[in-house]
């Protein structure tokens, strides 16, 4: 009992890590570069700030190699409760990696073609700001992709959690209607011109970082209980 709750606390630990580097990378650092939006404000926002941008790059790996990890400590502590689901589970969370980590070469492009003073001094400088546009587009694509990924693979976690009781249910039920949630922001993105402008766009992921912020500070604080479905006594004849 008490190394499943040490389990649970470092599970809690570890998803800290990725919570907060994600929050700093794909939320603070974006909000404080945008400008105004348009392509050549982001440019110059990150010409005028390429120390944010660069911290923004290095907390988004720090957050991708904690999240390697993540998914195999939640197999861990949930397997007992389905060991099918446990595995779609951490399959869905570790493929979103390779893809995310596509994303942070893409990041590092587009800051190189406007920083790099070699390139700056012949052809490629004068083509700098438009392939530094085409790469923070790359990237943005590139997180629509990996985050159907960190949509998917909550619907397993969630379902883990309901049925495992290891963590309060309506952190289970949160993290699968965040799930359907994920999914239908990444295909109204893809396949809705207007979605962006929708009030659903606004509100998709919202159960889902409700879910993920209390399932991660419920371990950190409390663990894990072990409970189990309780199992029939096999010496009780049933009439």
């Amino acid at each position: 009992m008490d190394g499943h709750k040490s389990l649970g606390r470092l599970t809690g630990l570890t998803y800290l890590v990725v919570v907060g580097t994600g929050l700093f990378s794909l939320m603070y650092v974006p909000a404080a570069l945008s400008g105004s939006g348009a392509p050549q404000s982001r440019v110059e926002q990150l010409l005028a700030n390429p120390g944010l941008y660069n911290a923004g790059t290095a907390a988004f790996l720090i957050e991708q190699a904690a999240f390697c990890v993540l998914p195999i400590l939640f197999y861990r502590l949930l397997h007992h409760a389905g060991r099918w689901a446990a595995s779609v589970m951490a399959v869905l969370a570790l493929a979103s990696v390779p893809v995310a980590l596509v994303g942070v070469v893409e990041r590092v492009d587009a800051v190189n073609w406007l920083t790099n003073t070699k390139l700056s001094a012949g052809e490629a400088g004068m083509y700098g700001h438009a392939l530094a546009c085409m790469a923070l587009y790359s990237w943005d694509h590139t997180l629509l992709i990996a985050s159907l990924f960190w949509g998917l693979w909550l619907a397993p976690m969630g379902y883990l959690i309901t049925v495992s009781r290891t963590i309060p249910r309506l952190f289970g039920y949160l993290l699968m209607l965040g799930s359907a949630g994920y999914v239908v922001d990444v295909f109204g993105q893809l396949l809705l011109p207007d979605y962006s402008r929708s009030m659903f766009s606004d509100y998709a992921t919202v159960p889902a970082a409700l879910g993920e912020i209390g399932t991660c500070l419920w371990l950190l604080v409390f663990g894990a209980s072990h409970e189990r479905a309780p199992t029939p006594d096999p010496t009780v004849s049933i009439e």
